[in-house]
């Protein structure tokens, strides 16, 4: 990641949808001193998204915003729902909801568990599912034809050297929107982070 400070000159197609597939790396980590967060680059080292507003695992509200800090989704979590689900918004207009899934789906002979589950603007079905590990980074993000969209991998430095955790990078085929793709990574990582309901309720 050659760059850490903010390009100001960004590119609004990154921000949208990508006319080609596109490589993102991602550094699970806050720009700013003593939060948690993500800071996002293109192939170019320019930072393309960051996340800087949360502290703990009971953060509610998260703030995706592109390189100069303008609010591009707004993350939260469903009230009532046991710590499964959560919810985008772009100017208080809801674009998606996402929650864990136990579930398996088949498409052919192929039977996969699915890690969560995607709901575009208030649809009773899923329009997207991701199956993986997200604590190894392989996940993989499919359509409901079953065609892979977006793919989470750990980053390689050196040839056949793999980075940190915290380093992966996120690759998402053209079309399909970069933002709202780094949108449901971050709620995923939520998911999977997000403590029990007793410790909660017990503030453990």
């Amino acid at each position: 990641m050659a760059r850490i400070r903010p390009t100001v000159e960004n590119d609004n197609l990154n921000i949208a949808s990508s006319t080609e597939p596109t490589t993102l790396t991602v550094w699970h980590k806050s720009l700013l001193f003593n939060c948690k967060g993500f800071a996002v680059y293109n192939s170019n080292g320019d930072l393309v998204f960051r996340v800087d507003n949360y502290c703990s695992n009971r953060s509610r509200e998260i703030v995706l915003m592109d390189a100069i800090g303008n609010d591009i989704l707004l993350l939260r979590h469903k009230r009532f729902s046991l710590g499964k689900q959560w919810q985008g918004f772009q100017q208080d207009k809801l674009i998606f909801s996402m929650k864990k899934s136990a579930s398996c789906w088949c498409w052919g002979k192929q039977k996969k568990k699915m890690l969560a589950e995607v709901y575009m603007n208030g649809s009773k079905y899923p329009d997207f599912y991701v199956e993986g590990s997200f604590s190894k980074r392989s996940c993989t993000f499919y359509n409901s034809e079953g065609t892979i969209i977006t793919e989470v991998r750990r980053k390689q430095g050196a040839p056949n050297v793999l980075l940190g955790a915290d380093v992966f990078t996120m690759t998402v085929q053209r079309g399909y929107n970069l933002s709202l793709s780094m949108g449901y990574l971050i709620v995923l990582e939520r998911l999977h982070s997000t403590p029990s309901l007793l410790s909660q309720w017990f503030g453990a």
